[in-house]
């Protein structure tokens, strides 16, 4: 009996015990606005946190310009006290002077060193005063979300600059990208969850305000969807929105920023989620069509089936070696098309030419065909220009506006057949209708690939011009006669003269 009492006492001080400790992993701390300061006045940091009142919280103020290591000497460094505020979110608060520093920009970070928890900020130290605005704008901060105890629920929270009893308005949304570290504020309509609170007054000319919302995680469980949550001034409307991502009860994956690369590279694609190493998550790749609203391709050109790591991270390798130059998006655990990171395909610098085939004999109202080679994709567009050298060398180069129409000459587009071996085929007709005799040069440009033919240029001749023909019969070599032998004869003996 003595056991049993003993043991419902232990659990009975263990629970008090969590009730008023914050766990280590969960300990989160804010730094409130930090408005640039001119030297000789106080630089007062302050902020909230979840940490146990008493919690002695390290600051340390450095040049932010200087590549310098941990020990390098602070400009500033102390300790500021945790002390209890109310709904669970205490305050912590530290003055300095600034009269022996110098002018820069300076880093400030706040970190418990039991829990880890870390956060930094930035200010400018000016040598002037710092002019007020002309026009007030208010801010306004939201401390990190933490994901409630059964059958709580979400606790909103922050400060402000903003008068105490002002309005702050908290809106909940499901955030529209799936890209991991993506701005928290583009929402997708309608929003999930709206409420409001009062601002009270603090110190310093930072206020605070708090709100026990009737939000549930149970409200937030779309699959593969990430929520946040936006804080706002409605009555301040130069005031920008302050954003925190919310965990729900629903699973969610992300997918890391993708670089653009060459068609044959082999691309990393990764992410990270909530599911728990082991599950398995299909990742693929999708052509993204232009257009006002790109619609979702039958199929995609990737798709793989991937092993959720240890951290809750997964990977994947995308050989490019056979798919088109283009532009594609990465959906991962069938999360709505064109929410993940887009990235391009570009032809290799070595498959980036265009070559033009030898240009025959040409007359005035015939017919030729202008043909070359290429290493751009078959299915890409050329356009081909057939005009006279002077308008490009001397009339386009004074007035790129010139009238095209005025002139002789053609402009035409062409698609690109296959070939083999990379080297695919172009060609187009030519008609040389109503074309005026002269020399005309042909330029070949690529359409969605910035590539340029070499400059060509031919001879339109009139209609009835018949080219000369070489009619001299071609010399003979002869062998040699008398004479050249009596030469060398003479040579020899003169030498040999000589030497006598």
């Amino acid at each position: 009996m003595k056991k049993i009492v003993f043991t419902i006492l232990l659990c009975g001080l263990l629970i008090f015990a969590c009730g008023t400790t914050a766990a280590a992993d969960d300990v989160w701390i804010a730094i409130d606005p930090t408005p640039d300061t001119a030297i000789g006045d106080t630089l007062i940091l302050s902020g909230t946190t979840n940490a146990v009142p008493g919690t002695q919280l390290d600051i340390v103020v450095r040049p932010a310009t200087l590549q310098v290591t941990s020990d390098y000497p602070a400009a500033f460094s102390g300790k500021a006290t945790v002390i209890k505020g109310t709904a669970g979110i205490s305050f912590w608060s530290v003055a300095n002077d600034t009269a022996k520093m110098l002018a820069d920009k300076y880093e400030v970070r706040v970190s418990d060193a039991v829990s880890g928890s870390s956060v930094t900020t930035y200010f400018n130290l000016c040598k002037e005063p710092i002019s007020p605005s002309p026009s007030k704008e208010y801010q306004i901060t939201l401390n990190p979300v933490v994901y409630p105890a059964s059958g709580d629920s979400y606790l909103f929270s922050g400060t402000t600059s903003a008068p105490a009893g002002s309005v702050v308005l908290v809106d909940v949304g499901k955030i529209a990208s799936t890209i991991t570290g993506d701005s928290d504020h583009v929402f997708s309509l309608p929003l999930v969850y709206e409420t409001s609170g009062v601002v009270t007054a603090g110190e310093h000319g930072i206020n605070h305000w708090a709100i026990q919302s009737s939000l549930t995680p149970y409200r937030l469980a779309e699959p593969n969807v990430r929520y946040a949550a936006a804080a706002f001034l409605p009555e301040m409307p130069k005031t920008v929105s302050a954003t925190r991502t919310i965990s729900g009860s629903g699973s969610w994956t992300t997918v890391d920023a993708v670089a653009d690369a060459a068609t044959g590279d082999v691309i990393t694609l990764s992410g990270t989620t909530n599911l728990p190493p082991g599950e398995r998550i299909t990742v693929e790749v999708y052509n993204v069509i232009p257009g006002p609203s790109p619609k979702k391709p039958d199929q995609p050109v990737f798709s793989k089936e991937i092993l959720i790591e240890s951290g809750s991270v997964w990977s994947a390798e995308l050989d490019t070696e056979g798919i088109r130059m283009g532009t594609y998006t990465v959906v991962a655990a069938d999360a709505p098309y064109f929410s993940g990171p887009v990235f391009s395909l570009a032809l290799p610098k070595d498959r980036q030419w265009i070559a033009m085939d030898p240009i025959p004999f040409v007359t005035q109202n015939s017919s030729f065909t202008l043909s070359g080679t290429t290493g751009l994709d078959d299915g890409m567009q050329l356009l081909i220009e057939v005009l006279p050298r002077y308008f490009i060398d001397e009339v386009l180069a004074h007035d790129s506006k010139a009238c095209y129409s005025l002139i002789s000459g053609t402009s035409m587009t062409t698609v690109i057949v296959p070939g083999e071996n990379n080297v695919n085929i172009w060609s187009v007709s030519i008609d040389t209708r109503n074309w005026t005799a002269e020399t005309y040069v042909v330029k070949v440009v690529g359409i969605e690939v910035d590539v340029t033919a070499p400059r060509t240029e031919f001879e339109l001749y009139p209609e009835h011009y018949v080219p000369p023909t070489n009619t001299e019969p071609p010399k003979e070599t002869q062998a040699p006669g008398f004479a050249f032998v009596a030469t060398l004869i003479a040579a020899a003996a003169a030498v040999m003269f000589t030497r006598k």
